[in-house]
């Protein structure tokens, strides 16, 4: 039977008792078979699986039977094929689809930041002079205002680090600190980090070479490795150690 598979083509045998090659000879004499035929199932030219039929009597090859299988065996092959080919390409209409989502997600994002990166500018420039101010009025303000210009220009790095994940560009090579991009990364999930009470331990070699990478790009790497880690992670007081 395998060289049905092996050969592509149909295989009768009008008595397996008197065959040697076949490999189910005594299951075959127990249950009274005597023909065996086999014909291959084919897709793109190449045997994906076999059809076997069986009789308990003895019965000599029917070329026009044998011919109708063989092609009965294409036909079966191409509609398995097209079945095949109608599911893949369901898996990749719904990635265009999840593209085309975070293509606009991406785009809106990129249009909410352009809002409020103006505005933030202006919140720093007025600190900023109230620092001034208080400098020879009144002291007890500035710890409050240091914190606001913090608090402005973190929000301010995460402005610009969702902008460069936006921007549409081709690969962007230069020599870049991979932990300051780690860096920017856990700043983009810091919120998602806090809401899962995730403690991160930061545990950085110093004296890492500079490497030449499309920094945008490997923040994104980043953010989706430590946004699969949190969905990992089952418990709230987990850790997670980057470690590079």
């Amino acid at each position: 039977m395998g060289k049905a598979w092996s050969r592509n083509y149909p295989v009768w045998i009008p008595d397996v008792s008197l065959h040697s090659d076949f490999t189910r000879k005594d299951a075959a004499l127990k249950s009274h078979v005597h023909t065996a035929f086999v014909f291959p199932v084919r897709a793109r030219n190449k045997v994906i699986g076999i059809i076997e039929l069986f009789s308990t009597e003895i019965r000599e090859p029917d070329q026009v039977f044998i011919r109708m299988c063989d092609a009965l065996g294409s036909q079966i092959g191409q509609f398995v094929d097209r079945k095949l080919a109608e599911e893949e390409l369901k898996k990749v209409e719904s990635a265009l689809v999840n593209s085309e989502k975070v293509s606009l997600v991406a785009q809106l994002a990129a249009g909410v930041a352009h809002e409020v990166k103006n505005p933030l500018a202006v919140l720093q420039q007025g600190a900023e002079y109230l620092i001034k101010y208080s400098e020879s009025k009144n002291m007890m303000t500035l710890p409050v205002l240091n914190s606001m210009i913090d608090a402005i220009q973190r929000a301010d790095r995460i402005i610009r680090g969702l902008l460069d994940l936006a921007r549409p560009e081709p690969l962007d090579i230069h020599e870049d600190d991979l932990n300051s991009v780690i860096e920017t990364s856990l700043l983009l999930v810091k919120n998602n980090l806090d809401q899962s009470g995730t403690v991160i331990v930061r545990e950085f070699e110093e004296d890492l070479p500079r490497l030449p990478i499309d920094r945008s790009k490997i923040v994104q790497v980043f953010i989706n490795l430590f946004s699969n880690a949190l969905e990992a992670m089952q418990e709230k007081e987990a850790s997670f150690r980057p470690k590079l």
